[in-house]
């Protein structure tokens, strides 16, 4: 991918997504690497959306593995789960559940914009589901086995241990 970043932003999923929902730019770059733009809704101090290389790079691991089934923690205002969903339904990927807590940010406000994206992308394989890491997994996952997890909930010692046990 190298710091060229021009192929990513024209990524026409990334554009559509982006279109679809009303978004205020934060960063222009990522705050640790060259990535990004990364966004916002509007008056919200979170979440953050993930950045167009992250983006590339998902849709790479998806387009290479071609994962059947894959499980989410965390969907922020849906963001990845919508962009995970369509990059798998290219890759003829069957299912995909994002459990997200809604408390990040204006959980509500946020949750109300992940179905906005489903529907209005119409998201076939994707899932929001209400619920709290690593507590009720059990009962959000759908397979006994995913191919592809994405954690991306609480980033603070030890939330990220227990996402991953």
């Amino acid at each position: 991918m190298g710091h060229n970043s021009g192929p990513v932003r024209s990524n026409p999923l990334i554009r559509r997504i982006e279109s679809t929902v009303r978004l205020e730019k934060i960063w222009k770059r990522g705050l640790i690497h060259p990535g990004g733009p990364h966004y916002r809704l509007p008056g919200t101090r979170g979440p953050v959306r993930i950045g167009a290389d992250e983006c590339e790079l998902i849709g790479r691991i998806i387009a290479r593995f071609q994962p059947a089934h894959a499980f989410l923690i965390g969907n922020g205002f849906g963001f990845s789960s919508t962009f995970i969903a369509k990059s798998m339904e290219v890759a003829s990927g069957r299912s995909v559940i994002s459990l997200d807590s809604m408390q990040e940010g204006d959980g509500t406000r946020c949750h109300h914009t992940a179905e906005a994206l489903r529907t209005g992308l119409d998201c076939r394989l994707l899932k929001n589901i209400y619920g709290i890491s690593p507590q009720d997994i059990g009962r959000s996952a759908e397979q006994e086995h995913y191919d592809f997890v994405f954690i991306d909930g609480g980033h603070a010692h030890p939330q990220v241990t227990r996402d991953f046990e």
